[in-house]
């Protein structure tokens, strides 16, 4: 079963409605940004909330909830990315909202100074279509990285600017933030662009990534294996793993299971041990600490050679 919350709070309560009218034995592999909706209904009918796409503050809290990815470790493993790459000056070009502002305060700074880069954030305000006088402004700092986030259409934009400026910079940022479908659009300015990810993607050759690229477009041939369907993939293996300990498929019975797991291992991203949940305040449900970094190539994002991101001593320094 699907549901479309429709870009809006409103739908993203209908649909959490909806799996507790049917009676679901879980949510898989959700992406919203109104997850503050969805929560508290699926807590009161106990049904396990798998893998979700962590952005609002319920969704890393939630007793019910199982997140391997949060807004958090997605901007502070890109820093980590840039870092890893030999970078000391970054420009951090991220939308003006609050919530942006204050993932900074208590995430990204901390972050750049255990990681010893300094960043520059320059805040694009959400209604901005141009993002060239922000690069410009950066370079003009002296700024060697960027580092992204401001959703896709404006990082491909900052991207095809800085190959028009002639700038020898590297850029960052996370994969959901800029899918590969986009690098593929301009694969001369993406080319080197790094990201990172929770998934192994297919290019590592990871048998799990092969067989979800594989079963993905037996399902649908044009769809990307993005950090979105990997999610959605994973979530379902989480899901089996944890039915098949449960004394009844059903919603307390898989949330029973699940919270007697010591760890998920589905291949399919590095074996997070459910012991290190907690490492994030905020977040506190969140346990995934190792992230995979990619280069794209070609259009593509392939193994980029530098070292898998380590949150937990970021974090914790």
């Amino acid at each position: 079963l699907s549901c479309d919350d429709e870009g809006n709070p409103n739908g993203a309560a209908a649909c959490a409605r909806q799996a507790v009218e049917m009676d679901v034995a879980a949510v898989v592999g959700a992406l919203t940004f109104f997850g503050d909706s969805v929560v508290p209904l699926l807590e009161r009918a106990e049904i396990p909330y798998i893998l979700p796409l962590a952005v609002s503050a319920k969704e890393g809290q939630s007793p019910i909830s199982f997140p391997v990815f949060s807004s958090a470790t997605a901007a502070v493993g890109s820093l980590a990315g840039a870092a890893g790459a030999g970078c000391q000056q970054v420009a951090q070009l991220t939308n003006d909202v609050a919530t942006a502002r204050l993932a900074n305060e208590e995430f990204v700074e901390p972050a750049a100074q255990a990681l010893g880069v300094t960043m520059t954030p320059y805040y694009v305000p959400a209604t901005s279509t141009d993002i060239g006088p922000f690069v410009s402004q950066a370079l003009g700092a002296g700024a060697d990285c960027f580092s992204y986030g401001v959703g896709p259409q404006l990082t491909s934009a900052a991207l095809v600017a800085l190959n028009q400026a002639g700038a020898d910079v590297t850029n960052t940022s996370n994969a959901l933030a800029m899918p590969e479908v986009l690098l593929g659009q301009i694969p001369e300015e993406s080319e080197g662009f790094l990201a990172v990810s929770n998934f192994y993607y297919p290019s590592t050759g990871e048998e799990v990534a092969v067989q979800a690229e594989e079963d993905i477009h037996d399902m649908d041939s044009g769809a990307s294996v993005d950090d979105s369907s990997l999610n959605s993939y994973a979530a379902v293996l989480v899901f089996a793993q944890a039915a098949e300990q449960a004394d009844e498929i059903t919603g307390p019975g898989v949330l029973n299971a699940l919270n007697s797991m010591d760890s998920f291992d589905v291949g399919l991203f590095p074996a997070v041990d459910l012991a290190d949940a907690g490492f994030i305040e905020d977040f506190p449900r969140v346990a995934a600490s190792v992230l995979p970094v990619y280069r794209a190539e070609g259009g593509h994002y392939v193994p980029s050679g530098q070292p898998n991101v380590e949150l937990l001593p970021i974090f914790t320094n």
